[in-house]
């Protein structure tokens, strides 16, 4: 008598079963590992919200700045200053109504904060001087490897 019996062994399927096993774990620790694409993923959105806030605050400075010398040197303007305030003194009052006004949370005459925070919640301030130049950024630790 013939012995035709069709079928998958046991042993085949245990195979199966630890090459499926093999493969989930090697795709969890690509997705969750210390560089996996879960942590660079909230790695880059930190980073392109930071990108995004110095962008707004630069362009912002700018057109504040272009604003202070169109009010204190061109004669028709009807905003003409007078009365020896800083480029720093015009930020600090005109910032918030450019379009950087979705991120500035304050602005003094020597630092802007922003509503934007690090990937260590550490809240992003740019320094400023008393030309309306940025020295410096505190605030941008994208990482936390950082």
């Amino acid at each position: 008598m013939k012995n035709n019996q069709k079928g998958i062994t046991l042993v085949a399927l245990v195979i199966t079963i630890i090459v499926l096993l093999i493969l989930a774990g090697v795709t969890l620790a690509a997705l969750s590992g210390e560089n996996g694409i879960l942590v660079r993923g909230r790695e880059s959105k930190y980073a392109t919200n930071i990108a995004t806030a110095k962008e707004l605050v630069l362009l912002g400075v700018n057109e504040c700045i272009t604003d202070y010398y169109a009010d204190k040197y061109v004669a028709d303007s009807s905003n003409l200053i007078t009365d020896g305030s800083t480029i720093a003194d015009y930020i600090a009052a005109n910032l918030e109504s450019t379009q950087a006004g979705d991120v500035v949370a304050n602005v003094t005459e020597t630092k802007i904060t922003t509503n934007v925070t690090d990937i260590k919640g550490t809240t992003l301030e740019a320094t400023m001087d008393a030309n309306g130049k940025i020295t410096g950024w505190t605030g941008d630790v994208t990482s936390d490897a950082e």
